[in-house]
C-alpha cells in the first residue's frame, strides 16, 4: 500500500517513489503519527482540493458558455476569461516549481 500511494503521489508531482516514501516517513516522525494516519490526512486534503478545483473549473466553463450564448459574443470578454485562466496556470506552475526544487536538492 505504501509503495502504491507513493508512486501515485510521485507521478503527480514528478518526484521519485523513493524520495516520496522517505519524505512521508520523515513527516510522520516529525508529526509523531503513523505513516498511515499521515496518508489518510493527505488523501482527504487532496480530495478536497480536487473537488474545489473541479467546482472552479465548472464555474469557469459555465461563464464561458454564458458568454457564447449571447447574441453577439464579445471577443474581449472571451479573451479576458482565457487570460485569467492562463494567469492561474502560471501561478500554479511557479508554485509547483518552488515546491519541487527544495525536494530535488535534498534527494
Amino acid at each position: 500500500r505504501r509503495s502504491r500511494q507513493a508512486s501515485s503521489m510521485a507521478a503527480k508531482t514528478g518526484l521519485s517513489v523513493k524520495s516520496m516514501i522517505k519524505a512521508k516517513s520523515i513527516a510522520a516522525s516529525i508529526l509523531n503519527m503513523s505513516e498511515n494516519d499521515l496518508t489518510d490526512i493527505m488523501e482527504t486534503d487532496q480530495t478536497t482540493v480536487a473537488c474545489m478545483e473541479s467546482l472552479r473549473d465548472k464555474e469557469w466553463l459555465d461563464h464561458l458558455n454564458l458568454m457564447l450564448q449571447q447574441k453577439i459574443p464579445s471577443a474581449g470578454q472571451l479573451m479576458e476569461a482565457v487570460r485569467v485562466k492562463m494567469k492561474e496556470r502560471k501561478v500554479l506552475t511557479e508554485e509547483l516549481a518552488a515546491l519541487a526544487a527544495p525536494v530535488s536538492e535534498k534527494a
